[in-house]
C-alpha cells in the first residue's frame, strides 16, 4: 500500500538525529537528507543520491555519519509498513555501495546491513546478497542459511510425480520454493542442476511429452547429479 505524502514526510522526522560530518556540514546533512526522501518517495524512490552518500563519491564523511545514514537505509529496507518498491531500492542502495565499479569507495558495511533486512524479514533482500559483490560472503552466508534451515517435504508440484524414487507424493501446500531452503539451495546448486538438466535435455522432453499426452506419472529428474543436489531438485523445482 502506498503511503500518503503526509506520512512520508513524518517517517522523515526521525532522520533529524543524524551526526553532522566535518568540512561542509550543513551541507552534507541537507544532502543525507534529502537523499532519504528521494529514496522513500511513495512515487518513483530514487536510490542514486543516497548510494553516492555512502560511497563518499563528493566528498569524505565522517564514519559516524555513514554508519547512522546506512542504518537508516537498512530499517527502510526492514520496514513491513512502507511500499515495496521503496524497500527493494533501499537494498539496492546497499548493494551498489559495495560495488568495485561505481564511483568513490566501497562501504563496508553494507553486505551486514542486507543480512539483517533479510532476517528482519524482507525476503528480496537474499536477492541481493547473491550478487556477485559479495561472491564470497554470499554464498558462504547461502551456505550458513541453507544448513540451518528446514527442507521443505517432498510432494507433488505441477502435476508431476518422481514416479522411480517416491511414488504416491502428496500434493504440496503452498509454494515451497520460497522457503529460505530452497531458495539458499538455489543459489548453491542451480548452476549444477542447470548443466545436469541440459545434459538431460532429450530425456527429460521425453518425459515431458508423455506427461502432456496423458501419461500422468512421470519422472524428470535429471541424471549424475550429486546426492544433495538432487534433494534439492527433488523438494524445491
Amino acid at each position: 500500500m502506498k503511503r500518503t505524502l503526509t506520512t512520508t514526510i513524518a517517517a522523515l522526522a526521525a532522520l533529524a538525529w543524524l551526526p553532522p560530518s566535518t568540512g561542509t556540514a550543513a551541507a552534507q546533512e541537507t544532502t543525507a537528507q534529502e537523499a532519504l526522501e528521494k529514496l522513500m518517495r511513495a512515487e518513483r524512490p530514487d536510490y542514486a543520491p543516497a548510494v553516492r552518500i555512502l560511497r563518499q563519491a563528493d566528498g569524505p564523511r565522517a564514519a559516524a555519519e555513514l554508519d547512522a545514514f546506512a542504518d537508516r537505509v537498512a530499517a527502510v529496507a526492514a520496514d513491513a509498513t512502507l511500499p515495496e518498491d521503496v524497500r527493494w531500492e533501499a537494498t539496492g542502495v546497499l548493494a551498489e555501495a559495495a560495488s568495485t565499479d561505481r564511483d568513490g569507495t566501497p562501504y563496508p558495511r553494507a553486505f551486514d546491513l542486507l543480512v539483517r533486512a533479510y532476517e528482519s524479514g524482507y525476503d528480496h533482500a537474499l536477492i541481493r546478497i547473491g550478487r556477485d559483490e559479495f561472491l564470497e560472503r554470499g554464498m558462504a552466508y547461502m551456505r550458513e542459511l541453507f544448513e540451518r534451515s528446514e527442507p521443505p517435504p517432498l510432494c507433488r508440484r505441477y502435476g508431476l510425480v518422481f514416479s522411480s524414487l517416491y511414488p504416491g507424493l502428496p500434493e504440496c501446500e503452498g509454494y515451497v520454493d520460497d522457503t529460505p531452503w530452497c531458495k539458499a539451495g538455489g543459489y548453491l546448486f542451480g548452476e549444477v542442476a542447470r548443466e545436469a538438466h541440459e545434459a538431460n535435455e532429450a530425456r527429460v522432453a521425453r518425459f515431458m511429452r508423455i506427461a502432456r499426452e496423458g501419461g500422468g506419472i512421470i519422472d524428470i529428474v535429471p541424471e549424475e547429479m550429486p546426492e544433495q543436489v538432487e534433494d534439492w531438485y527433488l523438494r524445491c523445482l
